[in-house]
């Protein structure tokens, strides 16, 4: 899962070829990594600074954008802290929206008015009419 401020992730969870992604690397502190994403982006979700996070096994790892590469199903490439490359697919699906909690507590209170709005009618109607 990622979490975006502005178009830079700011948390990341999740795994990687199978090992838990512990930490998110700062901008700048592994090859260059701007931890920016382009989303929706089409070919392209990552930039070429990429995104660096940490392995439960320890291993640092940069995804970045490859403008390079020809092949559309090749979407990043991969660098490790001992140098080992790789190509692969990165994607990115949308989570649901969630509406906050305030939204939701003035739906409700709204709701409430109306009910208390129509019984305070309906009574006052009832009572004039007996």
């Amino acid at each position: 899962m990622l979490t975006t401020a502005n178009g830079v992730i700011v948390g990341m969870s999740g795994t990687f070829d199978g090992e838990a992604i512990t930490s998110l690397i700062a901008p700048g502190d592994f090859d260059q990594n701007d931890n920016v994403l382009i989303f929706p982006g089409a070919p392209l979700l990552l930039t070429t600074g990429g995104v660096s996070f940490v392995e439960s096994v320890g291993t640092q790892i940069n995804l970045y954008g490859d403008p390079f590469v020809t092949d559309p199903q090749l979407q990043y490439a991969v660098l490790t802290d001992s140098n080992d490359a790789g190509l692969g697919i990165f994607t990115v699906t949308p989570a649901a929206a969630v509406p906050e909690a305030s939204t939701s507590t003035l739906l409700l209170v709204g709701a409430l008015g109306l009910a208390l709005a129509v019984i305070r009618n309906g009574l006052g109607r009832s009572a004039v009419n007996s």
